[in-house]
């Protein structure tokens, strides 16, 4: 805008016109974008009335006061590092703790710890691992997958690791050793009934991931999941011992990953062959059983926080009368496959004492059925107990195990649930309220 247009501007508007170049409170008026020259010449000023002073206006005679000023000032410019390195009073311990000790904010009593990664001065782990990787590799780039010829770059730079397995402690770590050759993953395989599999002659392969896809291409899908499932514990297992110096026995281990997997495929439900012939739909209510055969539904319940596996059977005629019940209860808690096992072996055992050899056992855990017809081995708990049942089924060539749903085993699971209310152990003949409206439904 030129000079007349500004004389005009200001005419009309009643104001004075003002240059814009003077001074106020001793800072000008106007401030462009480079700040750092237009205030030097405030920080020339003070440093050379520094230099002018004597060393005896700093020292201790002369008081805190002149300290506290000097001090506030060169806060303000941010030249504290010139002010106690170039000074030689200042250099003096006494002096430089008076310095420090010189409250700056009346509120502010004494110092604290604070973390300069984050704004708010408070540490957090997001900003405490961006240090440390940027300290350890030099990148920013945070998201780093460790190789391993990234530990001989980690040990240059002073950082103290291992590549031992965390575990056994005896050989270096890769994934064939954690997963296939530590004597903890060894037993582990053996402990879950994969032995087989783990010393097959097909699947010895130098890379754990070729060794994986061959068990993945010529074994079942239930040997896979087993097997993928045991992986994952195993793994766990490491993680756990690295981090929280917790280890798991190889038993346990095993268990768990057998657990888990029956517990995944009961939710489910996957396909696999059904040896009886009777497909799911067809088995939604309770059917009589065949002319002189007797039928027996078992099933199992957990009552939370009772602490207890309770158990209940009935026995019915052909026509649907209740014939025989049984509950149990055990003061421990098991894996649920191996509840429902242990039911219907107490279930034959009853039948068995009952002198009749035409039986019909139902069960809603298809994964303990199928089991079953298939004769499954192992060394878990679980196939413990199945061995039981096929050696008492050999016996009694008559017993006749398939699967229903919860809807036709409503009486045995109602029982299973009654059980925690009674003795540990209760044998009835005639039938309990609690079911006597469900079995005379199930008769029409």
């Amino acid at each position: 805008m030129s000079q007349a247009a500004k004389e005009d501007l200001s005419r009309i508007l009643g104001v004075k016109l003002v240059l814009g170049t003077g001074i106020y409170l001793g800072l000008p008026s106007i401030v462009g974008r480079s700040k750092k020259a237009i205030f030097s010449y405030i920080k020339d000023r003070i440093w050379k009335r520094i230099n002018s002073w004597r060393g005896r206006a700093l020292s201790k005679a002369g008081g805190g006061l002149g300290v506290g000023i000097i001090f506030v000032l060169c806060m303000t410019l941010g030249c504290v590092g010139v002010l106690i390195d170039g000074c030689p009073r200042l250099n003096q311990q006494d002096v430089a703790e008076k310095i420090l000790e010189t409250p700056l904010v009346s509120s502010v009593r004494e110092d604290k710890v604070v973390w300069e990664e984050e704004r708010n001065e408070c540490y957090s782990v997001k900003s405490g691992y961006k240090l440390a990787m940027r300290y350890i590799i030099g990148s920013d780039k945070y998201h780093v997958r460790m190789s391993p010829d990234s530990f001989s770059i980690v040990g240059k730079r002073r950082v103290k690791c291992t590549l031992n397995c965390p575990v056994c402690d005896e050989e270096i770590e890769d994934e064939l050793h954690i997963l296939f050759r530590c004597a903890v993953a060894r037993d582990s395989w053996c402990a879950a009934g994969l032995s087989p599999v783990l010393h097959n002659a097909t699947y010895q392969q130098t890379n754990a991931m070729d060794r994986i896809f061959a068990v993945c291409s010529n074994e079942s899908s239930d040997i896979v999941g087993r097997v993928t499932m045991l992986l994952w514990c195993i793994w766990h297992n490491r993680n756990d011992k690295l981090r929280n110096d917790n280890v798991q026995m190889p038993r346990q281990i095993g268990r768990h990953a057998f657990d888990a997997w029956n517990d995944w495929y009961s939710v489910h439900k996957l396909q696999s062959n059904n040896v009886s012939g009777t497909t799911e739909d067809d088995l939604v209510r309770w059917e009589k059983p065949a002319l002189d055969w007797v039928k027996c539904n078992v099933d199992v319940a957990f009552v939370s926080g009772s602490g207890r596996t309770s158990m209940g059977l009935c026995f019915r005629d052909n026509s649907g009368h209740f014939m025989a019940g049984m509950t149990q209860w055990q003061k421990t808690v098991i894996s649920s496959v191996e509840g429902e096992a242990w039911t219907l072996l107490l279930a034959m055992e009853e039948a068995k004492h009952r002198g009749l050899d035409r039986f019909q056992f139902e069960s809603d855990s298809k994964v303990l059925i199928e089991a079953i017809h298939m004769k499954r081995r192992g060394n878990s708990e679980f196939l413990s107990i199945v061995h039981d049942i096929l050696s008492l089924m050999s016996s009694f060539i008559n017993f006749e195990v398939r699967f229903v749903r919860r809807q036709a085993n409503l009486v045995a699971h109602t029982l299973a649930r009654a059980a925690n209310s009674w003795a540990d152990f209760h044998r009835f003949e005639n039938i309990s309220f609690c079911i006597e409206n469900l079995v005379f439904n199930e008769m029409q």
